[in-house]
């Protein structure tokens, strides 16, 4: 931001008091139509193009309602293969951001395999569950007062695949991508590939951001990326097969 200019406000969006009330526990990804099968024509489309969108109510531990603009963004992504798949984001906007705030890409310590723990159910008003993963939301507010965007990817994609190589970098990536794309409308400031950009994780997010940092530059090379803080990644999965199965894995 050059000196003397004022930064660009965001654009305007309703009271988050006028938004929908969640009444109900959200529905899991299997039941949510929201999740449901893409537009026509989706498989063509850029890794990172933003596909569906709506707002949603958050709520701390899942519980107790928090006053912050989200949306959920279904986009276009890649999956373990290379073949196009879909998954999703939650953007989360403080309320002082502006053109000029830095984008981040916090990866949840997902541990597991059920929708139920993935951070577009968990992170919803009524998902009451008091999970390791609700607990971060902690970290994702540090952020947020820093005046930060945050973007919280479903990083093991629809199928739940835990510790998968590259996969879930090219989720997080590609959300990166879907935040900029879905910004500048209802109430999501424009960012740019300009845009500072960080990712951050720990134990599986850990992971997953390890991947988006080692891949940045070769498939999402229009990305500013600026920095990464990788906590605990998963770096030797034979163990950890063994441990979360209780029994050695076949060879």
């Amino acid at each position: 931001m050059t000196a003397g200019t004022a930064p660009r406000p965001a654009p305007a969006t309703p009271s988050i008091d006028e938004w929908p009330l969640q009444v109900d526990k959200p529905l899991s990804a299997a039941y949510d139509p929201f999740f449901g099968p893409a537009p026509q024509g989706w498989e063509d489309t850029a890794p990172g193009t933003p596909l569906r969108r709506r707002r949603v109510r958050l709520g701390l531990f899942g519980l107790i309602p928090v006053k912050l603009h989200a949306w959920q963004v279904l986009y276009r992504s890649t999956d373990l293969h290379g073949n196009p798949e879909t998954t999703v984001t939650t953007v989360v906007v403080p309320q002082r951001a502006t053109a000029d705030s830095p984008l981040l890409a916090f990866q949840s310590a997902i541990d597991a395999v059920a929708p139920k723990r993935f951070p577009s159910y968990y992170l919803q008003q009524g998902s009451f569950g008091l999970t390791q993963s609700q607990n971060e939301f902690l970290l994702v507010v540090a952020a947020l007062t820093k005046g930060w965007v945050v973007t919280i990817s479903d990083h093991e994609g629809p199928h739940g695949l835990w510790m998968v190589a590259r996969q879930p970098g090219y989720h997080v990536l590609d959300g990166l991508r879907a935040t900029i794309a879905a910004s500048g409308d209802d109430g999501i400031p424009q960012l740019s590939s300009r845009t500072p950009v960080a990712v951050w994780g720990y134990s599986g997010g850990g992971t997953a951001t390890a991947w988006a940092a080692e891949l940045a530059g070769e498939y999402a090379p229009e990305l500013n990326m600026v920095g990464a803080l990788i906590g605990a990644p998963a770096a030797q999965p034979g163990p950890l097969v063994h441990y979360h199965c209780a029994r050695p894995p076949r060879a």
